[in-house]
């Protein structure tokens, strides 16, 4: 293997333990009691996985893949094309079922006959057979490529094409012809505004920071604590990763019909988390359905995780394989008697403007000249509108959440702030501030005069913000009441509070 194809490969690895999971920093408070030492178990499993793993099978394959036919008891087992599934028939008799997507799919941590693919060949024994064709860290090209690479092979009668929230939010700046494709983490000033919440952004500033190994593990867990820390959209980005995402969707779809083949859309997520909402818009305009997540699975819990690792456990996928069973159930595709059908996601009334407004709250903005940044990276998150906190589509929010670094220790806040009217009385406004995740907060009253409110901090947030040696990492909760309690169509009409600068000491 040249170097090329073992960074790719290398980098697939990093993926597959890192990035694999939708969900990795959205569900760690629950998980933060775990030791740094305790990890080592992810890099055990994933060093035995790396040895597995193949280069790029050629100039338009994934940049990396599984190889065939491997047989490592209790871990792993491929057939002949390097999928986690049994051998394809010799002869095509039964409905065949093609699953594309990342270690959710794949079934990443677990043994033979735990992950839902396998669950679902168990159960379909003699009616269907499955080709899993998941391999942990691929983004949606790399599914792409697996699938038309395979898909005469397979010679499938129904594709699900299965989506982990981190499948745009966690991916690196992916870059056509590039040496494994995978070019850079996006710039700090790409992750202004968007459509979802982050899910790893603790690693994209432990990567601008410089941090590895160990320093990196305890500035994650240390910094993944509180209950909704971070909750950063991308913007400009996103919109383009939604476009490359289509584009690459629609190479399966239009593949998969010049085949006769249905495709299935199929969600990780819970129905009100506001990625479904988009991808709903997907699924409509390349006419497929939509499946979400069984309701009753809370995959914060938990006893749905693996012991050493967030992704889904054994007793979460065979809840994966009863949901997608009734899904290909609905669609037609099997008959299983006893077996409830599930119909496609159909909208409640409401439920897309509930959708696009939740996922657009958290968004963030750029307050150039206004947010002490030291000494690195221009700072983004927040940017003032009427009626508060502006989102990146023009969408009021109550809150917003700025992060300060600095290279040495920090003991104070100062904020300067004005109302612009429209509050509890004609000159005067109430700021909540927060400083790090679920502390309670600080009460300002804004007037119309521009004036510098300073919060010290205790050691107990002194405690949280501290990273290695001197370095700090402040987060500052910035909560507006008012706007809080107001209907959405009323908001505009309200003025901000303005935040003139935001400097820590």
């Amino acid at each position: 293997m040249n170097s090329q194809k073992l960074a790719a490969t290398l980098f697939g690895l990093a993926i597959a333990g890192i990035f694999g999971s939708g969900i990795y920093y959205i569900i760690i408070p629950k998980y933060a009691n775990t030791k740094v030492a305790n990890l080592a178990s992810g890099r055990e499993y994933n060093l035995k996985l790396s040895a597995m793993l193949a280069g790029p099978p050629g100039p338009d394959g994934p940049p990396f893949t599984y190889k065939p036919n491997i047989h490592f008891p209790g871990m792993l087992s491929t057939n002949s094309l390097g999928m986690r599934s049994p051998e394809l028939a010799a002869e095509k008799k039964l409905p065949r079922i093609m699953l594309l997507g990342d270690s959710f799919t794949f079934g990443y941590g677990l043994v033979e006959g735990e992950p839902f693919s396998d669950v679902l060949a168990e159960r379909l024994k003699g009616v269907a057979e499955i080709a899993n064709a998941a391999v942990s860290g691929f983004e949606i090209q790399d599914s792409t490529a697996q699938f038309l690479r395979f898909v005469d092979r397979v010679n499938p009668d129904c594709v699900v094409v299965t989506f982990v929230s981190n499948d745009l939010d966690d991916s690196r700046v992916y870059q056509s012809g590039a040496s494994g494709g995978y070019v850079r983490e996006p710039r700090v000033e790409e992750l202004k505004d968007g459509i979802f919440a982050s899910t790893t952004n603790l690693n994209r500033i432990a990567a601008m920071e410089g941090m590895q190994g160990e320093t990196k593990d305890k500035f994650i867990i240390k910094f993944s604590k509180g209950s909704d820390y971070l909750p950063w959209g991308i913007g400009p980005f996103a919109r383009k990763r939604w476009e490359h995402y289509k584009s690459e969707f629609a190479k399966i779809v239009n593949a998969a019909k010049a085949r006769n083949a249905r495709v299935i859309m199929y969600t990780f997520a819970p129905r009100q988390s506001p990625i479904v909402g988009k991808l709903y818009e997907v699924s409509q305009e390349f006419g497929v359905p939509l499946a979400v997540q069984d309701p009753s699975l809370d995959l914060n819990d938990p006893q749905y995780k693996l012991s050493w690792d967030p992704h889904p456990n054994a007793e979460a996928n065979k809840i994966f394989a009863d949901r997608l069973l009734r899904v290909l159930v609905g669609q037609n595709v099997v008959k299983a008697p006893g077996v409830e059908a599930l119909a496609p996601v159909a909208p409640m009334p409401g439920e897309i403007e509930k959708w696009q407004y939740e996922g657009k709250a958290p968004a963030r903005h750029t307050l150039k000249n206004s947010v002490v940044f030291m000494p690195r990276e221009e700072q983004v998150n927040l940017h003032q509108a009427i009626g508060g906190f502006e989102d990146s589509l023009g969408l009021l929010g109550p809150r917003a959440i700025v992060l300060l670094h600095s290279e040495r220790p920090v003991s104070k806040l100062r904020i300067r702030a004005v109302s612009e009217g429209g509050g509890e009385s004609d000159d005067e406004r109430t700021l909540e501030v927060r400083v790090t995740a679920n502390e309670p907060p600080t009460i300002f009253k804004i007037g119309k005069e521009a004036r510098d409110f300073e919060i010290a901090l205790t050691d107990a947030m002194k405690e949280k913000v501290k990273l290695e040696k001197e370095t700090t990492l402040v987060e500052v909760d910035l909560r507006d009441p008012l706007i809080l309690t107001m209907a959405l169509e009323t908001r505009r009409s309200r003025l901000a509070i303005r935040i003139g600068r935001i400097e820590i000491y």
